[in-house]
Order: structure tokens, then C-alpha cells, then sequence
């Protein structure tokens, strides 16, 4: 499971040296450099999401016991939007 798992992730990787894959076949832990955190989760979660499903189907077809996939990483922080005006608001000249 866990070379199926490797062969899956290391091309989405810059740093795949730094690849680590821990736990057993029920579960089994993913811990990559912090620059390739974005390209392993996906737009939404979409990549994570796909390889969950490829591990799944792969444990179906050799009758493995299923495996929970976790990624070791810290949380991003949600970018903040700036903050625009009213749409209908205008810019007033000030004379002086």
C-alpha cells in the first residue's frame, strides 16, 4: 500500500525526498516538506480527495482492508480579503 502511495504522491512533490509515509495498512499518516502542503491538498481538497479514492479502489481490487489517509500538516491561515468599498459608493472631490 504504502509503494502505491508513493507512486502516487512523489510526482506532485518538489521536495520528494522529504516524503514520509507512516503507519500501517488501516491507516497510514502522510507528512511532506511544507512548500508541497498546497499541491498534495488540491484547489478544495479536490487532490487529497482523489488520491483517498485511488487508495480506496487499490485496497478493493487487492482485498485489502480499507486505509484512512491523514496528511501531517499545519494548518494554513485564510488569506483576508481586502476591504473594498459599497459598490454604489463614489469619490467625492474635497475643495479646499
Amino acid at each position: 500500500m504504502e509503494d502505491f502511495l508513493r507512486f502516487l504522491i512523489t510526482p506532485l512533490l518538489s521536495h520528494p525526498d522529504k516524503l514520509q509515509i507512516t503507519g500501517s495498512n488501516a491507516a497510514l499518516t502522510l507528512k511532506v516538506d511544507d512548500t508541497d502542503v498546497g499541491r498534495v491538498i488540491g484547489k478544495n481538497g479536490h487532490v487529497i480527495n482523489a488520491i483517498r479514492t485511488l487508495l480506496h479502489t487499490y485496497s478493493s481490487v487487492r482485498q485489502l482492508p480499507f486505509t484512512n489517509l491523514t496528511l501531517d500538516a499545519q494548518p494554513v491561515p485564510k488569506k483576508e480579503s481586502p476591504i473594498l468599498p459599497p459598490s454604489g459608493a463614489r469619490k467625492t472631490a474635497v475643495s479646499g
